[in-house]
């Protein structure tokens, strides 16, 4: 049955569903993260493991799957490699995402090519530059009033605030205004090719491998990011270190939501059985992981994750 089917059937409160998952944690739910953790999908991922892109992976056990691998537009250049995955559902209320590692100081120019070259709008930061003594992240964005310049051969990136950043406590992040402008250079002299404004929003409360501990800031934080975004088609850059555990989980709660909200229910295993039975219910949050996992690897990386997908969902629909 596909997914799409699953999803246009008979409806049922999520919250029954989701007190369920949470009485019975250490049954149902670590099992079935057990189930799910085993659930990656054997794709060819022979462009990222080329000796050539050795350089642009942070971690070399989470790279882009070959066939829905982000590619970078021909500028002239042989090499369109950028550990960034696509992600999405083909069905109403779906939403595509571009899921990605948390840029290296070298490929910081990849990002913002890929950023401008999808009309990117949103970009969704997961992670601090730096946790526990390793770096993380670089620091894509100027961290002062004054602008940034990133090169790349041909090309420049200039990056600067458009507005000095805000701190929005309700959702534990610092949201900056951010517009990026794409120079070529035609001998001596550098052309603007494209010029666009986006949204950052970097979370500063959620752990590597774990959650927040706050679920209503995540909440809050989709929240706004879905108002970021508006109405645009374009997709939505999502990415902590290492674009699958904390990302994966952010997106199967906006995903889950945003089908949720206008169809508040856990999908039905069958549309012939009227058992009321919860286990005669196909549960969405496994359903989607079992899908993004099948876009990019260890999306939602942790059981503590994968409850923490039902408590930020759950405080969404409220």
């Amino acid at each position: 049955m596909s997914l799409q089917r699953l999803m246009t059937g008979r409806t049922k409160p999520f919250e029954k569903y989701a007190i369920d998952q949470f009485q019975r944690l250490d049954q149902r739910t670590h099992q079935r993260y057990d189930g799910v953790d085993h659930l990656d999908s054997p794709f060819c991922q022979q462009i990222a493991n080329e000796h050539l892109n050795d350089g642009r992976n942070r971690y070399m056990d989470i790279i882009p799957f070959d066939y829905n691998r982000v590619k970078l537009g021909d500028l002239g250049q042989s090499n369109d490699y950028i550990n960034a995955s696509w992600i999405g559902l083909t069905m109403p209320m779906g939403r595509r995402y571009i899921a990605c590692q948390g840029p290296l100081r070298h490929t910081c120019g990849d990002f913002w090519r890929m950023v401008l070259e999808q009309d990117v709008h949103v970009i969704v930061n997961l992670t601090p530059e730096m946790e526990k003594g390793r770096v993380k992240c670089a620091a894509y964005w100027p961290k002062t009033d004054e602008p940034g310049d990133l090169h790349r051969p041909r090309w420049r990136y200039h990056v600067k605030h458009l507005q000095a950043p805000q701190m929005r406590p309700e959702a534990d992040c610092l949201h900056r205004r951010l517009e990026i402008v794409c120079y070529e250079q035609q001998g001596d002299t550098w052309l603007e090719r494209k010029r666009s404004t986006v949204d950052h929003l970097h979370f500063l409360g959620w752990p590597d491998y774990g959650t927040p501990t706050n679920s209503q800031q995540v909440a809050q934080l989709i929240r706004l990011a879905n108002q970021c975004q508006d109405s645009r088609p374009s997709p939505m850059v999502v990415h902590c270190s290492a674009g699958c555990g904390r990302t994966g989980t952010f997106v199967v709660i906006d995903s889950v939501t945003r089908w949720l909200s206008p169809n508040p229910s856990p999908v039905p295993s069958s549309s012939t059985n009227d058992n009321d039975s919860l286990s005669h219910w196909l549960d969405p949050v496994y359903l989607l992981t079992d899908v993004y996992r099948q876009q990019r690897v260890s999306m939602v990386q942790s059981p503590p994750q994968y409850l923490f997908c039902y408590q930020a969902i759950w405080d969404m629909l409220q």
